[in-house]
């Protein structure tokens, strides 16, 4: 079997494709493409060549998990708010039926002396 292989000056393989006839033909180009893209072909309609690629499953996967991240982060930082926002009540209530139950006794007396 005849393999077509693109090597370096120096020996080291670059990449390793099943046989190429027309080997002359070949370009050679280096793009920017998306992390977790692949490149599906190379549109040459333009002055130059632009890789055309799609997001993989798991290009797709990193960016979920990365808006899941963000998203608990948000909901940890809700949460730790109401519960200072709770805690908050929770004094408001307690210093309030203090208040009461503090003052309840007096008026009890003060009736009981009225009468």
């Amino acid at each position: 079997m005849k393999y077509t292989v693109f090597y370096k000056p120096d020996g080291t393989l670059v990449s390793v494709v099943s046989e190429q006839a027309d080997t002359d033909n070949i370009k050679v180009g280096t793009f920017e493409v998306p992390d977790g893209n692949v490149i599906d072909s190379i549109d040459i309609s333009g002055r130059e060549p632009a890789a055309i690629s799609h997001a993989t499953p798991m290009g797709d996967m990193s960016k979920i998990h990365g808006e899941l991240e963000a998203i608990n982060k948000r909901i940890e930082d809700i949460n730790h708010k109401r519960s200072e926002e709770t805690a908050e009540l929770r004094a408001g209530i307690l210093a309030n039926a203090t208040l009461i139950a503090s003052t309840a006794p007096n008026n009890m007396a003060t009736e009981e002396s009225d009468n």
